[in-house]
């Protein structure tokens, strides 16, 4: 069993702020009284991830969002059919929108236009497969910060809560906020696997030691 804390002691070994402007200190309670959480999000929308990827998740009766872009693909991998996310949404995964041309936003010629309505667009893909299925989490193609700023501004007619973009640190995210409607809240993203990703390697086994550690 993980031992539980009494108290808590905040040290600070450097000029800030002043302490009358700093606020008090809250524990965060998660969903389901859960002592941690971590995301799990899954970029594109490919077959293996409603297959392979679930089998392996199910291991440990873990969840997943799977990212999904409509369009804009390598052709060398195979789409998850409508059928196939339908399944993992009914297992208690989530959907995220991915863009639906999977570009960077600098390449629409539209500008800021162009990337908002390929957004809706993306929504409308995941709406016609899961009636009525709002996603409420954006993740970034390719951690592309220049998303960061166009959804923030547009996000009253896109109506997301949480933004996946560049960033490699573990990121606090206050349940409070995500689960209602107020400001968009941006996390960063961190890979794992056996590939290059990022400018980094990583262990094909980190997956199981994460857990284990946990």
């Amino acid at each position: 069993a993980l031992p539980i804390s009494t108290h808590v002691e905040v040290v600070v070994d450097a000029p800030v702020w002043p302490l009358e402007n700093m606020g008090a200190v809250s524990v965060a309670t998660l969903r389901d009284d859960k002592l941690w959480a971590v995301s799990l999000t899954l970029d594109d929308g490919y077959d293996n991830q409603t297959t392979w990827a679930k089998l392996y998740l199910d291991r440990y009766n873990y969840k997943a969002t799977i990212a999904v872009a409509a369009s804009g693909l390598p052709e060398r991998y195979q789409r998850a059919a409508p059928e196939q996310l339908q399944s993992v949404v009914a297992a208690g995964w989530a959907l995220a929108n991915h863009t639906y041309s999977h570009k960077y936003a600098s390449q629409f010629p539209e500008g800021e236009v162009g990337v908002v309505n390929d957004i809706l667009a993306d929504n409308a893909y995941i709406a016609s497969i899961i009636t009525d299925y709002v996603p409420l989490v954006f993740t970034s193609p390719f951690t592309d910060p220049d998303y960061t700023d166009i959804v923030r501004n547009n996000n009253t007619v896109l109506g997301f809560r949480l933004l996946q973009t560049r960033g490699w640190e573990g990121n606090y995210v206050d349940p409070g906020r995500v689960n209602t409607s107020e400001d968009l809240h941006v996390i960063g993203r961190a890979g794992f696997g056996g590939e290059e990703y990022g400018g980094r390697t990583y262990d094909p086994e980190q997956f199981d030691r994460i857990h284990n550690e946990l």
